[in-house]
């Protein structure tokens, strides 16, 4: 049995190492005309999270986490999958035309 089957049949849930913030990709398209780097706008960023105590802030372009680019949601989700909770990492974010570092510790995320 896959083991995301097996964890949901199990326990009802599943949970990975994440980030507590809500995102989505920035397309090519999008890039086009606003000359936004391709990556993961950060739309929100609980208070109290993994995310805020990182410093990230809405708006953020996540591109790269530790040293593996990212182009879509879907890429930061399946790189995060091989860390745990408690892990840490580095985020590359684009903000103001620039781009700062910011070291997060990954909290239980439910999927």
């Amino acid at each position: 049995m896959l083991p995301i089957a097996y964890e949901l049949l199990v326990n009802g849930v599943v949970k990975r190492a994440g980030l507590q913030l809500e995102a989505e990709t920035v397309y090519r398209q999008f890039n086009a005309y606003t000359r936004i780097p391709i990556g993961i706008r950060v739309n929100k960023v609980f208070p109290n999270s993994n995310a805020f105590e990182a410093g990230l802030e809405a708006g953020d372009i996540i591109v790269m986490i530790n040293d593996e680019e990212l182009f879509t949601l879907q890429d930061m989700q399946c790189y995060l999958y091989e860390y745990t909770e408690h892990d840490t990492v580095d985020i590359y974010v684009y903000r103001n035309d620039s781009i700062l570092v910011f070291e997060a510790k990954l909290e239980s995320v439910t999927r």
